[in-house]
């Protein structure tokens, strides 16, 4: 029997970068991230987004970093860094970044976030279903355990990985302003 790699394990292993949009340009997706400071798995994360996800444009709204996150993130392919410096609220950031979106369907990632083997795949699926919507997160401590409420037994996508259409937005959009969320 194949004992499974641990989560650490996967997180630190040097692995080959895949763009898989290379061979998928067909259906190809942006992609938004906000980061003010990524954790020392950035790299990590963005050749899982890369592996996982035909990446059309990679739309990266800068915070403010100044841990060496845009400079990692620079090198590559088909990325925009918009500086956002200036702005008070993520809601605000968030808004200009899909206001750049150019494909129908977007995905929305925090800079901690990695995606497993076949995210994309498994939430292509729901496209059919909702305009908007997310997946149970797993966060890693230490430990790896699904966010699952104990409480009423429901596995519901908090925040880290959705998938929404632009057309679900635009109507709103413009509201948002550049003070809270």
């Amino acid at each position: 029997m194949k004992k499974n790699n641990s989560i650490f394990e996967i997180y630190y292993q040097n692995s080959d970068f895949i763009d898989r949009f290379e061979t998928e340009k067909e259906g190809a997706v942006d992609v938004i991230i906000p980061v003010i400071h990524a954790n020392e798995l950035w790299q990590a994360n963005l050749q899982s987004i890369y592996r996982e996800v035909p990446v059309n444009r990679l739309l990266v709204s800068d915070g403010g970093c100044i841990d060496g996150s845009i400079e990692i993130v620079a090198k590559l392919p088909r990325v925009i860094i918009f500086d956002h410096r200036n702005y008070v609220s993520l809601g605000y950031c968030l808004r200009m970044l899909i206001e750049k979106v150019e494909t129908e369907w977007f995905i929305y990632l925090h800079s901690d976030v990695y995606l497993p083997k076949d995210w994309y795949n498994t939430m292509k699926n729901h496209k059919r279903d909702y305009d908007w919507f997310g997946c149970p997160q797993r966060i890693t401590a230490l430990i790896e355990y699904p966010n699952v409420d104990k409480l009423y037994g429901e596995v519901r996508p908090y925040a880290g990985s959705q998938m929404g259409r632009k057309e679900a937005f635009v109507k709103g959009i413009k509201c948002i302003d550049d003070d809270y969320v």
